[in-house]
């Protein structure tokens, strides 16, 4: 990550020195947009953008505003905004078609089926999803093809489709493994642990979660999933103790805890991160208090998570944790509030 930060700053600095008010200075804008974007500086983030869609729409450059308009979309889905990150990759699809760049439409078109999942539109998201996938393997985009599979798998998963899930699953495993690329298998494992949780399947969702884990700590790319992969993890781990603890000993009983607690702590390092991203932390922080019986921290760490994700229009993560509340309230009796 320092790399990409120091590759940022040095074409937005090169760029400043040497073209001014020009084509060029727009995707130093852009640059300088991601920059800020990864280091959650949202307000510089957007205002970068903006210059560089001022920009060039002032240098009538028709592939520079269609893509200045696929990063406002990204950066957009990045915060959580997903009714404007749909507008805005709609708006890039749009002028991307004017141009007739297929590469680009379907490269942000495997943006726009997130945009679609976290808004819960699944039936848009999942029809989009295979458009991707088909284009991809013409032009040979694995990148794409990759993003869109496992899009497809949480829609799936959020819907309940285990077996479509798990068939998806095993054709990106697949893809993954001939692309060895450190960030499409770390989302791919998160992506397929996920699944692996709602099936009940603990034991396997360690193994996959884990291998995710080891990519995340090997790979300085892929900070962005710390948040959301030790809190599935952790969940994974939680769900695996509660199954397996009859036939443990006391003192491994107590071993498990305490890895799962360090999990815990590294899954609120990066609690400021991104709206789609953070909530499994809270949730398995919430499991892991219920674990130790703190249950006023447990009610906590609910409360906490069930306000942020009604601001978030994240739909299903915002269920989710309301769900989970509300039967943490009832086993506490508290039958009015769980309501």
């Amino acid at each position: 990550m320092k790399r990409f930060d120091y590759v940022c700053l040095q074409l937005y600095r090169f760029t400043t020195k040497h073209f001014g008010s020009s084509v060029q200075m727009a995707t130093a804008y852009s640059a300088l947009s991601l920059y800020y974007l990864l280091h959650s500086e949202d307000a510089m983030s957007d205002s970068a953008q903006h210059l560089s869609l001022k920009l060039r729409r002032a240098n009538n450059d028709n592939f520079g505003i269609a893509r200045s308009l696929f990063f406002s979309g990204l950066c957009k889905l990045c915060q959580g905004d997903t009714e404007r990150s749909i507008k805005l990759f709609l708006e890039a699809v749009d002028s991307f078609t004017q141009i007739g760049d297929l590469w680009e439409i379907n490269n942000t078109n495997s943006f726009l089926v997130l945009a679609y999942l976290y808004a819960g539109e699944y039936e848009k998201c999942e029809k989009l999803s295979l458009e991707v996938i088909e284009i991809s393997k013409k032009i040979k985009d694995s990148l794409a093809q990759c993003q869109a599979y496992s899009a497809l798998i949480r829609s799936y998963t959020h819907r309940g489709n285990y077996p479509k899930a798990s068939e998806i699953g095993s054709r990106c495993e697949m893809l993954v493994g001939q692309m060895r690329l450190p960030y499409m298998t770390t989302l791919f494992n998160l992506t397929y642990g996920e699944l692996l949780i709602e099936q009940c399947k603990y034991r396997d969702a360690v193994k996959y979660l884990d291998a995710a884990r080891i990519y995340y700590e090997t790979n300085d790319f892929v900070k962005e999933f710390t948040a959301s992969l030790y809190g599935y993890l952790c969940i994974a781990k939680i769900k695996l103790l509660d199954t397996e603890r009859g036939d443990l000993a006391m003192n491994e009983i107590h071993s498990h805890e305490l890895d799962i607690g360090s999990l815990c702590d590294k899954a609120f390092t990066q609690i400021e991160g991104r709206p789609n991203l953070i909530f499994p932390a809270y949730r398995a922080n919430a499991l892991y208090s219920i674990l130790l019986n703190k249950l006023e921290k447990a009610d906590s760490f609910y409360r906490k998570a069930s306000a942020l994700a009604s601001d978030s229009g994240i739909r299903y993560e915002s269920a989710l944790i309301d769900y989970e509340y509300g039967c943490f309230l009832t086993s506490q009796h508290r039958t009015h509030e769980a309501r």
